[in-house]
C-alpha cells in the first residue's frame, strides 16, 4: 500500500513539474516554493553589508542607459518593471524601477575586479559596459557622483566564450580600484552539503539589490543545483553562505522556458514551483534538471586567488589557469 501510495504521489510531482514547463514562457528561472525575494537593506545587518560589493551591469550605448550632466555626475535611465519588461500591474515588483539597460550582475572580488558569469559577455563590449555597487530602490533614480561610476577597463579572463567551458565565469578589471575595498571572506576547502542554506544578491530582470534564499540540491555537472529564486540578470552575482555569509559561488544559471507565465492580457506573471516538488523532488531526489546553478567557490579557487593577489601587488599571468 505505501509503495502504491509512494509511486501516485511520485506520479503526483512529475505532473506538477511538466505543467510548470507547459504554461511557462521566456527564459532563466522562477521562485521555488514560497517566494524568498526581499530588498537586501530590508534583510539589513550582513546581508545589506553584502549587498555593497554587488554591481548592476549596465549596458551603455550612445546613452541608452546613462544619462551624463556637464558636471560629470549621471543618472540611469530608468522605468518601471510594468513599463520596461510588459509585467502585469500589481503583482510583486511591477512597480520598482529598474535601469533599462540592466543585464547582468557582478561581484567585487579585489579592489579593481568583478567576477561575473562568462555569457554575460556574450553580445557586449566591454566599452559598453558600466558597473554601479548597492543600487536599490531607495537610490535608483538618484543623480550620481561621477565616482559611484564603474568601467570596465578589460576583460582579464573569460572561460565561457573562449574554449566554450561549462565552466561559465569572466573577470573584468575596472578602470579604477573601488575605494575602502576589503575582502569577503570565502570558502577555501571543504565542500557545501545538500540543504545547506545559502543566499544571493543580485539583479533578477534588472531589479537591483534583490535578496533571495534556498537550498542546495545536489550536483549539475561542474556547477552546484539549488532552489534560489532566481531570473534573468542574476547571472554573475554572489552565493553567500546563510550563516556565516561567507562567499560559496557565484550564480551562473537556471532553468529554460520556465521563468514568466502569461496572464489571459498577455502581461507577464511570476512562475514558481510548488513546494511539494521543492521538497520531495528536487531536494529529496536530486532532480537536477530543475532549480538554479551556481559554481562553488573552491572549484575556482586558483582563480579567485590570482585576482585576489593583484591588491597585494603581485603580477598576474593572463593565462587561464589550468585548475580554475
Amino acid at each position: 500500500m505505501h509503495g502504491r501510495l509512494g509511486l501516485v504521489m511520485r506520479g503526483i510531482s512529475y505532473f506538477l513539474i511538466f505543467m510548470v514547463s507547459f504554461v511557462s514562457i521566456n527564459s532563466f528561472s522562477q521562485f521555488y516554493g514560497t517566494d524568498s525575494r526581499k530588498e537586501s537593506f530590508e534583510v539589513g545587518g550582513t546581508v545589506a553589508d553584502r549587498a555593497l560589493y554587488v554591481a548592476t551591469m549596465i549596458r551603455n550605448i550612445e546613452g541608452s542607459g546613462i544619462t551624463d550632466h556637464d558636471d560629470g555626475s549621471f543618472n540611469l535611465v530608468t522605468g518601471t518593471l510594468a513599463e520596461t519588461k510588459n509585467f502585469c500591474p500589481g503583482i510583486p515588483f511591477s512597480d520598482f524601477e529598474i535601469p533599462v539597460e540592466g543585464f547582468c550582475s557582478g561581484t567585487l572580488i579585489a579592489s579593481e575586479y568583478v567576477l561575473t558569469a562568462g555569457h554575460c559577455l556574450e553580445n557586449n563590449k566591454c566599452s559598453d559596459i558600466n558597473f554601479v555597487f548597492g543600487l536599490n530602490q531607495n537610490n535608483v533614480n538618484n543623480r550620481f557622483p561621477p565616482e559611484s561610476r564603474y568601467n570596465c577597463s578589460n576583460i582579464e579572463f573569460e572561460n565561457y566564450r573562449e574554449n566554450g567551458s561549462d565552466m561559465d565565469i569572466a573577470v573584468i578589471k575596472l578602470n579604477r580600484p573601488v575605494e575602502n575595498y576589503q575582502p569577503i571572506p570565502r570558502r577555501r576547502s571543504g565542500d557545501l552539503s545538500n540543504r545547506d542554506q545559502v543566499y544571493t544578491i543580485g539583479s533578477p530582470v534588472g531589479i537591483p539589490g534583490i535578496y533571495s534564499n534556498g537550498q542546495v540540491a545536489g550536483q549539475r555537472g561542474s556547477r552546484r543545483n539549488s532552489t534560489l529564486d532566481a531570473f534573468p540578470g542574476n547571472s554573475g552575482g554572489p552565493v553567500f553562505g546563510a550563516e556565516n555569509h561567507i562567499l560559496e559561488g557565484v550564480l551562473v544559471t537556471g532553468e529554460l522556458d520556465r521563468a514568466y507565465g502569461t496572464d489571459w492580457s498577455g502581461c507577464r506573471t511570476w512562475n514558481g514551483v510548488p513546494p511539494e516538488v521543492v521538497e520531495g523532488t528536487i531536494l529529496d531526489e536530486n532532480m537536477t534538471n530543475l532549480g538554479t546553478g551556481f559554481i562553488e567557490a573552491t572549484a575556482i579557487r586558483a582563480l579567485l586567488d590570482r585576482f585576489s593577489n593583484a591588491d597585494s601587488g603581485a603580477d598576474l599571468d593572463h593565462g587561464i589557469p589550468n585548475d580554475i
